[in-house]
């Protein structure tokens, strides 16, 4: 049985290559995807109906790998929504130390944002949808906006007094 899977994988092993190049962004993203796809194929050899096409079954892997790691990746998003603020985050942080206040000063002004603003903002930067935020509050999609909204508004104010008293502009 183990005999078959592998045969089957080398035998299409462009051809998965190809499939991750069609979905993945980059070079390097396409060929971890087709490698993630080859182990996730091994793993769940026992799923795999020997009477099914297994060019539609491994595409159909490597469709759920990729989607699964992409809600992952929107989990861990930043809430500074310019290049250039990013930019200056960057280039200000030069060891652990100053990184370690960056994060410190955060977190003290995520803990200082308004309840509702500050419990809408943190489900919202864990990953949650807009719409399981509002079912959670039991409170309207658009009122949950304007609390994410006020607390970004709130904590780029913050950031930016900040940087003005540190003589970072």
């Amino acid at each position: 049985m183990k005999k078959d899977i592998n045969h089957l994988i080398c035998n299409n092993e462009q051809f998965l290559y190809r499939q991750a190049r069609k979905i993945a962004l980059s070079r390097e993203e396409a060929l971890d995807l087709a490698q993630d796809t080859i182990l996730r194929i091994i793993e769940q050899e026992a799923k795999f109906d020997r009477n099914q096409n297994f060019k539609t079954w491994s595409t159909r892997v490597m469709r759920n790998l990729y989607i699964n790691q992409y809600n992952r990746r929107k989990r861990y998003r930043v809430f500074a929504t310019d290049n250039k603020d990013m930019v200056h985050l960057v280039k200000r942080i030069k060891n652990k130390g100053e990184e370690n206040l960056g994060v410190e000063f955060l977190e003290n002004a995520i803990t200082k944002l308004k309840k509702p603003h500050k419990k809408a903002f943190q489900l919202f930067f864990d990953g949650y949808d807009l719409k399981e935020i509002s079912q959670q509050f039991q409170i309207p999609v658009g009122t949950i906006k304007y609390h994410i909204f006020e607390a970004r508004r709130v904590l780029r104010n913050s950031i930016n007094r900040e940087m003005a008293f540190a003589n970072y502009k």
